[in-house]
């Protein structure tokens, strides 16, 4: 008989059985695979929803957003799926607080929940750190490597006792000319805190520039960088956006950083201390709501048409390693002595620069009518270092001037520092520490921005070198004439009528030549 090939009736049927149980057992394989998958996504989801959380409570900017951190919900719709998020918060000492994040959301008839906690201290901050660099210390000032200074050479710079170890100074400016536009200068220095050991703390790369800018209508642009504390001491943060007026550099022979200055350098749409960048001109200026237009000339109406070119002075200050431009410096008193005076008197200057600061916070703080601070700090008259000098006739000796520049603070910043120094004196705060919480600079200022006058013929000064030289007996007074804001540290040049007429800061000294 011949034997046929193939399956028969039983072996297929067999087959089918196997492939039916298999088919069965892989797909629910597959749904429970499918589950797992959906499960996992869901819970990435939250576990990103709560990092977002944590991330968006570490980035106050000041105490008193510190002290906002507190209990909060909301909800979040995400892939067809709704996320219930809430956070909790314990004070744990230490300027710390415990912050617990919970995820809620139905998964099929199932709540499933996600947690993620962490601790927020008030030393730590999303803005820039000690060095202009972000790290886990930031704000304290112990961050990042630890770097040498070396401090500046006295009588050029001089070395503020800050309190608890750590001293300020700020290093003679770095002057540069626009090769092709000599009215666009660069002055460029650096403010540097470090301790006992001479390791930096903190150090702030600043510069003031001159341009001739156009003017270019309006735009989004930044508003002034400006203080803000974080722990013991005071950094800088970016300022917000804002549709307003905005400058262009005049051409291509300007300093490179006029763009930033010429395009940011006006005040905001808001009467708020965030959008001014001169408070005194906003507060003193004749006219109303032009507290920082910009003239053709200083005896010219105000520029109103785009493509109009005007002179503008700015500061800027590096912070995360990109120059922004910033509230405009503010001198509070000038000084004129002998070099030789403030060598003889070093300790008492440095003494004497403190309480300048601190009394012209305290003005500041002392200024607050309700819940607002009016600003009344022109009446502020600390009195000059020195008054007198006498000199032998035929004699010649090198004048040095001095300034002290103390930043006008944001009201947030004037509630802090009220809160830490009410009911203590002037000096009980410079010995606690208090003088390391306020934004200022010393420096010397250029022989060639003063502006010398002098009374009789007794003596005569240099305007270049500030050498005053005696000619036969008498008495006469030297005056050092320079702008308070930046174009006092540039050109000393007035841009505004404004500045003409209202921003000059005087030091006047008291020569006497003796007989010989």
């Amino acid at each position: 008989m011949k034997r046929q090939h193939g399956f028969g009736l039983i072996e297929v049927m067999l087959a089918f059985v196997i492939v039916a149980a298999t088919a069965g057992t892989l797909l629910q394989l597959n749904k429970t695979y499918l589950e797992y998958s959906r499960d996992g996504r869901s819970r990435e989801v939250a576990m990103r929803l709560a990092e977002s959380k944590l991330d968006e409570l570490r980035r106050f900017q000041s105490r008193n957003g510190f002290d906002e951190i507190t209990d909060g919900s909301d909800t979040v719709n995400l892939d067809n799926n709704e996320y219930a998020r809430n956070w909790a918060v314990t004070e744990s000492g230490n300027a710390q607080k415990q912050v617990v994040v919970t995820i809620n959301w139905n998964d099929g008839g199932e709540v499933l929940s996600f947690t993620l906690g962490t601790t927020i201290s008030l030393n730590i901050s999303a803005i820039s750190g000690s060095l202009g660099t972000a790290n886990k210390h930031l704000g304290t000032g112990k961050g990042g490597p630890k770097v040498k200074h070396t401090p500046g050479l006295f009588p050029d710079v001089v070395a503020i006792d800050l309190g608890d170890g750590l001293k300020q100074e700020t290093s003679k400016p770095v002057v540069t000319v626009a090769k092709n536009d000599s009215t666009s200068v660069r002055v460029s220095e650096k403010t540097t805190l470090y301790d006992a050991a001479n390791i930096k703390v903190q150090e702030q790369d600043l510069v003031t520039v001159s341009c001739n800018c156009k003017l270019s209508g309006s735009a989004d642009a930044e508003l002034p960088a400006q203080r803000t504390m974080v722990g013991a001491l005071a950094y800088w943060k970016n300022g917000d956006n804002a549709l307003k007026q905005t400058g262009k550099a005049k051409d291509n022979k300007q300093d490179k950083l006029c763009n930033l200055c010429c395009k940011n350098h006006f005040d905001g749409p808001s009467n708020e201390f965030s959008h001014w960048y001169d408070v005194i001109k906003w507060k003193y200026a004749e006219v109303k709501n032009a507290q920082h237009a910009h003239y053709s000339s200083i005896s010219g109406s105000t520029i109103v048409a785009d493509g109009d070119e005007y002179l503008e002075a700015c500061r800027l200050v590096r912070i995360d390693g990109v120059y922004k431009v910033a509230n405009d410096w503010n001198l509070v008193v000038l000084n004129v002595f002998s070099e030789d005076y403030l060598i003889e008197n070093k300790n008492d200057y440095e003494e004497y620069v403190s309480e300048v600061v601190v009394g012209y916070v305290l003005k500041q703080i002392k200024s607050k009518v309700g819940s607002g601070y009016q600003y009344d700090v022109a009446s502020y008259s600390p009195g000059p270092f020195s008054q007198e000098l006498k000199v032998d006739p035929s004699s010649s000796t090198k004048l040095v001037v001095r300034g002290i520049y103390v930043d006008i603070f944001s009201p947030d910043y004037l509630d802090a520092l009220n809160a830490i120094s009410e009911g203590k004196s002037v000096n009980e705060l410079i010995n606690s520490g208090f003088v390391g919480k306020l934004a200022f600079e010393e420096r010397k200022v250029r022989n060639n921005l003063i502006e010398w006058t002098i009374s009789s013929d007794v003596a005569s000064i240099d305007q270049g070198s500030s050498e005053l030289k005696a000619h036969v007996k008498g008495e006469t007074s030297v005056t050092a004439n320079i702008l308070r804001s930046n174009s006092g540290l540039t050109t000393n040049i007035p841009i505004s009528p404004f500045e003409e007429s209202n921003d000059w800061i005087t030091a006047e000294l008291t020569v006497e030549v003796t007989a010989p």
